[in-house]
């Protein structure tokens, strides 16, 4: 029976990780980098899988196993573009970010507006990373004239 608890513990243990952000490209490089580039507000952030998070939080207060992994799939944050410089045309787009900071989540709030670097993950989502250029928009104006520069954007 002890055998058989250790071998599910070690199954949704994931291990530790932290988030290692090179420094930040440039612009170019950057908007060179992503598969979307776009200004826009958050109208949601979803959890996906509350369910296992919440079984690995109740694991590791009954037994002590390791704490909740940050490779735990994490959030889905659904915005509302204003302005796109690259990516697919679409005024409404749901995106990716891993659910906290160690493994480069991106904490984001429904209301705010962001200037959005996001790369494509293994599935072709969209994902929104801590070591991308995202952040709020009122700390990018100078960077969505950068991108002005680099290509014609689409309004929505």
């Amino acid at each position: 029976m002890k055998s058989a608890l250790a071998m599910f513990l070690f199954l949704i243990a994931s291990p530790v990780m932290a988030c290692d952000c090179k420094p930040l490209p440039a612009v170019p490089e950057a908007f060179k980098r992503s598969a979307a580039v776009v200004d826009a507000t958050v109208v949601s952030v979803r959890d996906r899988d509350v369910g296992m998070r919440k079984l690995k939080v109740w694991f590791q207060t009954r037994f002590g196993s390791a704490p909740v992994a940050a490779s735990d799939d994490g959030f889905a944050v659904t915005v509302k573009v204003h302005e796109m410089w690259k990516g697919e045309p679409r005024s409404e787009i749901i995106m990716y970010t891993q659910p906290d900071e160690a493994a480069c989540g991106l904490p984001m709030r429904p209301g705010q507006r962001y200037l959005i670097y996001a790369s494509r993950d293994a599935n072709q989502e969209y994902e929104i990373s801590l070591c991308s250029r995202t952040r709020p928009r009122s700390q990018g104006l100078e960077e969505a004239a950068a991108l002005s520069s680099l290509t014609k954007s689409k309004k929505f």
